[in-house]
């Protein structure tokens, strides 16, 4: 009986790559809940499995589902645990992407120096791949924390080459975004005049 329970549970055990598609799917649908119980219920074997890049793309879904649901510790969990197979694959772009997640969450939870210290590590990691979308929502994400912390001169600055970056790519809606950044630290600062337009 036992060993047919288990040759039953081998066989319809998801692979990787399956659970990638699986929680991928539903992330896409925006269910959170759903997202992180089918990770949580493979995560065991996705780690057994030798197999650290769907590992990491399933930690990375897991962070932003629990970030979703307000859950800021548990994201931060598992989103370091993806920053740390980032940093062992030593792919610069997705240590970037670790390190923005990490400092949106440390925005959540107000630990905004921390934020800080993470965001301008993203963009050390960033800025050598060249100009980007990445590279803008790293900027964006400078942006909101040294503003949280009164630091408006850079907030302005950092939003200004989003802003640039958007425009020059001509992507509408992250435009429209960086416009509202740098529009909130003017007034911040404020020049109202130039908030407006």
């Amino acid at each position: 009986m036992i060993r047919t329970f288990f040759l039953f549970f081998w066989l319809v055990a998801l692979t990787p790559a399956e659970v990638v598609d699986k929680a991928g799917a539903l992330f896409d649908a925006q269910r959170w809940h759903e997202t992180a119980d089918v990770i949580n219920e493979n995560l065991p074997a996705l780690r057994q499995s030798g197999d650290t890049e769907n590992l990491a793309e399933c930690l990375s879904m897991l962070s932003i589902s629990y970030f979703r649901l307000g859950a800021f510790s548990a994201a931060w969990d598992a989103q370091n645990e993806c920053y740390q197979i980032d940093l062992t694959s030593g792919d610069a772009g997705n240590i970037s992407s670790s390190l923005n997640t990490l400092a949106g969450i440390c925005l959540a939870m107000e630990n905004y120096e921390e934020g800080e210290r993470l965001i301008r590590e993203a963009i050390r990691y960033e800025e050598p791949l060249g100009p980007s979308a990445a590279l803008a929502v790293r900027y964006g994400m400078a942006s909101d924390i040294l503003l949280k912390e009164g630091k408006v001169d850079e907030a302005i600055d950092f939003a200004t080459r989003a802003l640039e970056m958007d425009t020059e790519a001509q992507r509408p809606v992250q435009t429209a975004i960086r416009q509202s950044q740098l529009a909130a630290a003017y007034i911040e600062a404020g020049r109202l005049s130039e908030a407006a337009k």
